[in-house]
């Protein structure tokens, strides 16, 4: 939980099958639009780990002004997120559709080459649910992102 009335984007990865391998894991959330480059990522990146979310955007923190654009918007959320122990050779893209102004909702991730914003018809999905914490100060998006046991396929139904 941030401490304080600020803005937050808070990232907390559940890996039951251990495909992660040992935490703490890597992990970056980045606006895929400004550039779907892996060098973008950079600013926003961190840890996470059982019971440790990682606490992406803090209004007291700079590159949270670079990537809220289009991060959380008006009927979704849309983010890019990095994982390199689950694969190092792109990223996530994250839909989460939710109601106007509700904030929380349930979507999934597809994954995506670095240079792409669009993922391939085929790609692993990992599923997300996100909560907006009205009893927080400012907005407070807890978003679980769940690690299935195995690949889990895109709309073909192919792993």
């Amino acid at each position: 939980m941030l401490a304080g009335p600020e803005s937050g984007f808070i990232i907390t990865l559940e890996d039951p099958a251990g495909r992660l391998g040992p935490p703490p894991w890597s992990v970056a959330v980045f606006n895929p639009y400004f550039g779907p480059e892996q060098a973008r990522t950079t600013r926003t990146a961190g840890s996470a780990g059982p019971d440790k979310p990682f606490e992406v955007l803090v209004r007291s923190r700079m590159e949270s002004w670079r990537i809220q654009d289009r991060l959380v918007g008006d009927r979704s959320t849309v983010f890019g997120l990095v994982l390199p122990s689950l694969r190092a050779d792109g990223y996530w893209l994250a839909r989460v559709d939710h109601a106007l102004g509700g904030f929380s909702g349930t979507g999934s991730a597809r994954f995506c080459r670095w240079g792409r914003v669009e993922p391939d018809e085929d790609s692993e999905e990992l599923p997300i649910v996100v909560r907006h914490r009205k009893d927080a100060p400012g907005l407070q998006l807890e978003t679980r992102v769940r690690i299935p046991a195995q690949p889990r396929s895109g709309p073909s139904g192919r792993p």
